[in-house]
């Protein structure tokens, strides 16, 4: 085997991406290994169902659970029509009702967090295009023109001797316009390669000394390059693509990692405003049971109640004002928290409203399975799949580096035809021979 074969040959070993074959093979029985690994040391368990913790009071009071409830304040009072304060500008709120569908269309929809990962998409995905488009052909063409009026010295001495007068010309009018155009491409392999063709026309006005006047000269130039050791292997020259689909589908990954999140954020911030609303019932209606008892023990002061008694219950109703507007406070916050995560145009956070949600906490068991739940994760998490997309950045970018340490040895050749005659045509077709 030649030298120039076993050459080849090495720099085909050394642009070997490190988990081809066998390499990639072991990767991905090493990490199937480990899930099955950590699998084998969970448990094997029946599905569990949650349950409430034991009330004995509850069960006692059960039989009259209905009466109580009755007495109490009720769940559908947090609703339309519950006194949330007035406007910072006066008047009373504007009303709006939203679910929660309606609140996690919204934010997937509206969500700035969404958008700005949507958009980081969009430019991986041109990233792609662009670092695809590196190995498209590209055309050119040119045209050129010059005019040059030179001074020729006295005495001009040609092969034949010293040039008669009545053939030299002191002034001479040389012009000279041509075009040329040419298709060139770059390999996988790292290599370029290009065809160009090309005319131009040369004559010289007063002077017989150019044959023929006016000249067509015509060439076309078949160029070729490939780097043997360094920058050789489709390994190299793609690692821009590869990295840009990457990047491509982290940023698909980061998507749904921003998904996930907002909701767990939009039903956070729905059941906030929920518990925000029916804490302020709660507040009000013992403000009002406070009143009604310090009505009563007022009415009583002169017969069975103290004047520390009366004292003590109307301290407890001004203490409970307090509970309310706390509660009123805290319906804004969660308010303005839900709105955020909305950025919707019809309910804008600096706008005053009154969002009244109308779904309500179902409080019923779930069925569980750790195991279950450790291969949803498994297959499901997006920072397993963003872990994945690291490590196949890591290994192209080790192929590259192993790359740049080898030595530059290029290979380059090139072929041209040529024709020269007094037109176009002609000195085209003694390129080709004819």
């Amino acid at each position: 085997m030649g030298c120039l074969g076993i050459l080849g040959l090495f720099a085909q070993a050394s642009c070997r991406s490190p988990l081809a074959g066998d390499a990639q093979k072991q990767l991905n029985e090493a990490v199937s290994a480990s899930i099955q690994r950590e699998l084998r040391a969970i448990p094997e368990v029946d599905p569990q169902h949650t349950t409430s913790p034991p009330n004995i009071l509850s069960e006692e009071l059960s039989s009259r659970r209905a009466e109580l409830d009755a007495l109490g304040p009720q769940v559908s009072s947090a609703g339309e029509g519950l006194d949330v304060g007035s406007a910072l500008g006066g008047g009373e709120m504007p009303v709006a009702s939203i679910s929660l569908e309606t609140a996690i269309q919204s934010a997937v929809a509206n969500n700035l967090g969404v958008q700005q990962t949507r958009i980081a998409q969009g430019i991986s995905a041109a990233e792609v295009v662009r670092a695809e488009a590196a190995f498209d052909a590209v055309f050119g063409a040119g045209v050129d023109f010059a005019r040059i009026n030179a001074n020729n010295p006295d005495v001009v001495i040609g092969s034949g001797g010293l040039v008669p007068p009545d053939v030299f010309v002191q002034d001479q009018d040389l012009r000279q316009w041509g075009f040329t155009t040419d298709l060139s491409s770059r390999t996988t392999s790292g290599g370029q390669v290009g065809i160009a063709f090309g005319s131009q026309n040369q004559a010289i006005f007063n002077s017989s000394l150019l044959d023929p006047n006016p000249a067509w000269n015509t060439d076309v130039t078949l160029g070729v390059g490939q780097p043997l050791l360094r920058g050789f292997g489709e390994d190299v020259n793609t690692a821009e693509i590869q990295l840009a689909r990457n990047a491509d589908r982290r940023s698909a990954v980061e998507i749904r990692s921003e998904l996930l999140d907002l909701l767990v954020n939009v039903e956070g911030a729905y059941w906030n405003l929920v518990f925000a609303r029916q804490r302020l019932v709660v507040s009000e209606w013992l403000v009002a049971e406070g009143e009604r008892i310090r009505v009563i023990l007022d009415s009583r002061r002169g017969f069975d109640t103290t004047m520390a008694q009366y004292a003590d219950a109307v301290a407890t109703v001004e203490s409970r004002k307090t509970l309310v507007i706390e509660a009123r406070r805290d319906i804004g916050k969660a308010t303005d928290q839900l709105k955020v995560l909305l950025n919707d145009s019809a309910m804008p956070v600096g706008g005053e409203i009154d969002l009244i949600p109308v779904d309500f906490m179902v409080d019923s068991a779930i069925t569980y399975s750790l195991r279950d739940s450790v291969l949803t994760a498994l297959e499901r998490s997006p920072l397993l799949d963003l872990a994945t997309l690291a490590i196949d950045d890591a290994a192209i970018a080790e192929i590259v580096a192993r790359n740049g340490r080898l030595p530059q040895l290029d290979l380059a050749a090139e072929v041209s035809w040529l024709g020269l005659a007094s037109s176009l045509g002609t000195s085209v077709n003694e390129v080709n021979g004819e």
